[in-house]
């Protein structure tokens, strides 16, 4: 039987010298060196089961040097990346008002299948997957396929670079978080087969979806609740006549409506709320249920707005849930949980793959 998998909303030193030109001994006392400053940096680091993966950078005054190497538990190191660039008069001029893109070449994320290994690079906006491949000793064959490309710069804030894997069945799936702080951020979705490493396929959201929220109500719902709480309920007890007689203290339909949405409420946790997926729509929703006095509950966080760990093993259940209740499946038998990715960059997404 074809199992189907559902996805639920990665030294070269120059020394220079000054001075006169030499005629004696004495001439020697003048000279005054430069020495080009060298700066060596790990800027990634990543344990693989008994692996160790680095990306470490060189640079002095005139150069940049990167290397990508793998180290085994005897400590024999593989180079599986060089790259380099002479710093021109744009670079040198980036550098001088603080804007240089030094910092824009990095890997995102990576990940070891067996004896093949995936790295995503980002190098200053071109974002690409290669994949080693090992064979005996320290050989190894390379493939590479771009993902994305976008114009970085020096002066538009921090590089959003992360990038993480999960397999499922014979599928690998990553989220890359990916673009800048000062411009534009975003995260998508990518699958591939490791057989058809060239057929990489960004998931496509707007696909058929239901856009689902959890609220909850919030302290000045409750407090709002609390306080019309006496008044609504002794004025549903009245008869006709004593309504009609104290008509100018009646609460009015608004009122009543909200007091009972607030209700349901206060006695559970948090409810589930399908939401318009039009982006302007959605943010009508979410400014009426701010004056309701309902709030968005973070399902998967604790209170710090760390990962809630006993709410993730309940996950199946939250799934299965929210899937019946929005009718979201004709089919009623439940859902099989098989694993998750977490993003927590931006959005804060959790990526729930089930059958």
């Amino acid at each position: 039987m074809k199992k189907i998998i559902y996805i639920l909303i990665i030294n070269f030193i120059l020394i220079s010298c000054k001075g006169n030109e030499i005629t004696n001994h004495k001439d020697l006392l003048n000279i005054k060196f430069s020495k080009l400053t060298i700066k060596m940096d790990t800027i990634y680091k990543q344990k693989l089961n008994e692996l160790i993966l680095t990306f470490v950078r060189t640079s002095d005054d005139s150069k940049v040097e990167w290397k990508t190497i793998l180290k085994n538990k005897s400590g024999k190191e593989i180079i599986l990346h060089s790259d380099s660039l002479v710093k021109d008069m744009g670079w040198k001029y980036k550098e001088s008002v603080s804007e240089s893109p030094i910092n824009l070449y990095n890997i995102s994320g990576a990940f070891l299948d067996n004896q093949i290994l995936y790295i995503i690079y980002n190098r200053f906006g071109k974002a690409f997957i290669s994949k080693y491949i090992f064979a005996e000793n320290t050989k190894f064959t390379r493939e590479e396929r771009v993902i994305l490309y976008s114009a970085l710069s020096g002066g538009a804030g921090n590089m959003a670079n992360k990038a993480e894997f999960i397999k499922i069945n014979n599928d690998l799936y990553f989220y890359f978080y990916f673009g800048q702080s000062y411009t534009n951020t975003n995260v998508n979705l990518y699958k591939f087969n490791p057989n058809e490493f060239q057929k990489i396929k960004k998931i496509d959201w707007s696909e058929k979806i239901k856009r689902i929220k959890t609220i909850c109500i919030s302290d000045f719902g409750r407090k709002w609740y609390e306080n019309n709480e006496r008044i609504i309920n002794s004025y549903t007890k009245l008869s006709l006549y004593e309504k009609e007689r104290e008509k100018e203290n009646v609460p009015t339909k608004e009122d009543i409506l909200r007091f009972n949405i607030l209700k349901d409420f206060m006695e559970k946790p948090f409810g589930y709320q399908e939401m318009n997926l039009d982006e302007i729509k959605y943010q009508e929703e979410e400014s009426n249920f701010d004056n309701l006095g309902l709030e968005n509950y973070p399902l998967f966080f604790t209170s710090e707005k760390k990962i809630d760990e006993i709410k993730i093993k309940k996950a199946e259940d939250y799934i299965n849930d929210v899937l019946s209740k929005n009718q979201i499946r004709k089919n009623t038998s439940k859902v099989k949980l098989l694993d998750y990715l977490c993003e927590l960059e931006k959005e804060k997404i959790f990526f729930f793959f089930y059958k």
